[in-house]
């Protein structure tokens, strides 16, 4: 199930990659953002196929490049994106550009949500399956006679080395 839901995550980041590359060359090279689709389109790409490893590492890159992106285009709907060459505004679901008759900013969107939460999905997973294990109370330090636990009036516990005679 981690491989399918890393490959959903690596399909969506290329998608996102895709379409930002798509907008870069249909106008926005030109535009005060164009820095950020070149960087996205290339992040997205790397990020996608590191995915395929299933490490967690790159599903938090990925995770965080689409929040990201999600991030800026909000900006950049409300209160302007700032950017090195000033500050951009857009309205809607500008520019317009359509990809199989779907508009290509609802299309990033869509994909950099899937992003999120496939990304996420994987990042749990990983870590969920490097959790170490809750020790029982037949293990725990406390009852263990090898571990000297010291107390409050400064005698505690005497480990195995001290009673063998070896401390």
């Amino acid at each position: 199930m981690k491989r399918a839901i890393s490959f959903i995550a690596s399909l969506s980041l290329g998608a996102a990659g895709y379409l930002h590359f798509r907008l870069w060359a249909a106008g926005y090279r030109y535009a005060p953002i164009r820095e950020m689709f070149v960087v996205t389109f290339v992040l997205a790409a790397v990020i996608g196929v590191a995915l395929l490893a299933s490490k967690w590492f790159p599903a938090a890159a990925g995770a965080a490049l689409s929040a990201g992106s999600l991030t800026a285009l909000a900006l950049s709907r409300t209160v302007g994106l700032p950017t090195p060459h000033g500050r951009w505004t857009e309205v809607g679901l500008a520019p317009g550009q359509t990809l199989l008759g779907v508009n290509e900013t609802l299309l990033i969107i869509i994909a950099e949500l899937v992003a999120v939460v496939a990304c996420a999905a994987v990042l749990m997973l990983a870590l969920r399956s490097r959790r170490v294990p809750v020790r029982d109370s037949s293990s725990s330090m406390a009852t263990r006679p090898d571990v000297h636990i010291p107390t409050v009036s400064g005698v505690g516990h005497r480990h195995r080395l001290a009673r063998a005679g070896r401390s």
